[in-house]
């Protein structure tokens, strides 16, 4: 989309700063279950501007004369050329910058929206700044693994998986990031689920992990509790700790395991979400 300024319509106002912005014209996208962006071509006469201060503040940029817009985190600003009295600067919202972290994490027995608000309020997007409306119910998963996926891809994939699509209002105050499974908006016995473009990613072999518990059973041994070398801070909190159950052909030998042990963790078909011990390697 582009738009050529209006000087009556377009203005941009930043939050505690003062500037002598003109907007010239913009272009963006707004796409459900993607986070939006807005470049903005500038016009400003006053130089030396020191652009980095203009970085992560919030602003809107209203482009009608009822004032309607689109709230965001200034993400990039740049001079256009070496001399040149013009600049760009992007808008995009909080979402976007999930998309800086990677993670392996695992969730036991959450459900989608919950996990979706733990990572959100992770990063700071609380309270009011965002919402579920839901009209489904969403089971709880045994195993919801991040392998390797920044916080974005992991929640846009967990939204796809299970037809929730996300989108943002806005107003001059802020953004509100909504998450919706309703069919309000299209004709009647139309059924709408977003397209799956984030795919799960696999584990290529087996991985490590040291034994926390054990749980005993009479005759064989249900499960263990382990502990994978995921967590770079060393927390080791229980998004690095889970109980897995032991593979079939390995359940009698498993009865040996103790606190301290390293075993060997195998995926099913390569999929994250199906770990299970399947051998032991030494102790501790």
């Amino acid at each position: 989309m582009f738009s050529p300024a209006h000087k009556t319509h377009l203005s941009l106002t930043i939050e505690g700063m003062e500037h002598d912005f003109q907007v010239l014209g913009y272009s963006g996208e707004e796409v459900a279950n993607r986070p939006y962006f807005y470049n903005l071509d500038l016009a400003c006469d006053q130089p030396g501007l020191a652009l980095e201060r203009f970085l992560d503040r919030e602003a809107y940029f209203s482009f009608d004369s009822r004032g309607k817009g689109i709230h965001g985190r200034i993400y990039h600003i740049a001079r256009q050329g070496r001399c040149s009295t013009r600049y760009r600067l992007t808008l995009v919202p909080h979402l976007s910058y999930l998309r800086h972290r990677i993670n392996q994490r695992i969730y036991q027995q959450f459900s989608v929206p919950e996990i979706v608000a733990l990572i959100l309020e992770e990063h700071g997007i609380v309270g009011d700044a965002y919402r579920f409306e839901l009209s489904a119910s969403y089971p709880t998963r045994d195993y919801c693994t991040q392998y390797d996926e920044t916080d974005l891809h992991f929640i846009q994939r967990l939204c796809e998986e299970e037809g929730i699509r996300f989108c943002f209002q806005h107003s001059a105050q802020g953004h509100v990031l909504v998450f919706a499974d309703g069919q309000a908006v299209l004709p009647w016995g139309v059924l709408y689920r977003p397209p799956v473009v984030h795919s799960k990613p696999r584990v290529p072999g087996n991985q490590t992990a040291v034994v926390i518990a054990v749980e005993e059973q009479p005759r064989q041994l249900a499960r263990v509790k382990v502990q994978f070398p995921w967590d770079p801070d060393e927390q080791f909190d229980d998004k690095s700790r889970c109980w897995l159950p032991v593979a079939a052909d390995w359940a009698r030998e498993a009865r040996h395991l103790r606190p301290g042990m390293q075993v060997l963790v195998s995926f099913l078909q390569n999929d994250p979400d199906q770990p299970q011990v399947s051998g032991c390697l030494c102790c501790r």
